[in-house]
């Protein structure tokens, strides 16, 4: 099923520190982005929407430290875990 378009605004409510953000279709959910860069995917994986936050070398630890799980999916067409959270 399909990110809600109601929870991507809410979404962008909570990352406006970031700056004004924007959410797009994206896979059959959103992408979330502020001047022009990506910070976040919005995606229903069979859990509900969740919002996914774009990490680095520097977040990666805090987010993990604060609970969040990285955004993993497995290919359809390959069957392999592909593991997407620390992507820059």
């Amino acid at each position: 099923m399909p990110a809600d378009l109601s929870f991507a605004h809410y979404c962008c409510e909570l990352l406006a520190s970031a700056g004004p953000c924007t959410a797009r279709r994206m896979f059959g959910g959103f992408g979330i982005s502020t001047g022009g860069l990506n910070i976040a995917l919005l995606a229903d994986l069979g859990r509900g929407d969740t919002l996914w936050l774009k990490a680095d070398e520097e977040t990666r630890g805090l987010f993990e430290a604060a609970g969040c799980a990285p955004f993993v999916y497995q290919a359809v067409w390959t069957g392999h875990i592909r593991n997407r959270c620390s992507e820059t």
